[in-house]
């Protein structure tokens, strides 16, 4: 085996070619440390490490996760994205990683120069999210953010209120509909401060 695999390495190069001649003899005595191996009879153990390095990935992908979350809560985004990437390189098939990815792009957006290219690959992430995520708060959440995005005030306060009716833990949903309703407040006395003035200046002039 050992001489079939030196067999596809070709002939050692000589020794003008010293960085090749260093990678050779490193691929060699990699060659020759996975027949040894094969041949201790410590497959199992080989199986072993390799299940223990999965534990190991998937531990560390939800520490990640829990961090970023974190993080979101502290409206940090950018280092939740950081996280979660690294998270779902380690696990992709964490729960719900596609939808705090969603809400930490979402909340890196510029309120008064929103991207319609960002927005679009948005509504496509959400349509692919697993239809058992459909019925969670998050997902009804981070509907209302990519709504409010959108200038869609109205939808996205109900998605807001959904969030926490299904899960009243989840605070942020509680502290966009304030802001939402703080919002439309301001609009309200706006324009009926506008009304006032109007129909004032318009007693004025007679």
């Amino acid at each position: 085996m050992v001489g079939e695999f030196k067999k596809l390495l070709g002939p050692e190069p000589g020794p003008a070619e010293a960085q090749c001649k260093e990678i050779y003899a490193q691929l060699s005595k990699l060659g020759q440390d996975v027949f040894n191996f094969s041949q201790t009879g410590s497959r199992e153990k080989m199986k072993e490490e390799i299940a223990k390095a999965e534990v190991q990935a998937k531990m560390k992908a939800n520490s990640q996760l829990e961090e970023a979350k974190n993080c979101l809560q502290k409206s940090q985004f950018a280092q939740a994205a950081t996280l979660l990437q690294k998270a779902e390189a380690l696990d992709p098939s964490l729960p719900m990683i596609r939808l705090y990815l969603i809400w930490s792009r979402l909340g890196q957006l510029d309120s008064s120069r929103m991207n319609a290219g960002l927005l679009n690959e948005v509504e496509m992430e959400l349509m692919q999210i697993p239809p058992e995520e459909k019925f969670e708060a998050l997902y009804a959440f981070v509907m209302g953010l990519y709504q409010r995005a959108r200038g869609d005030g109205v939808a996205a306060k109900k998605s807001f209120e959904k969030a926490y009716n299904i899960d009243n833990t989840l605070l942020v949903a509680r502290r966009e509909m304030s802001l939402i309703n703080s919002q439309q407040a301001k609009k309200k006395d706006v324009l009926n401060r506008d009304l006032k003035d109007l129909v004032a200046g318009f007693f004025k002039k007679k």
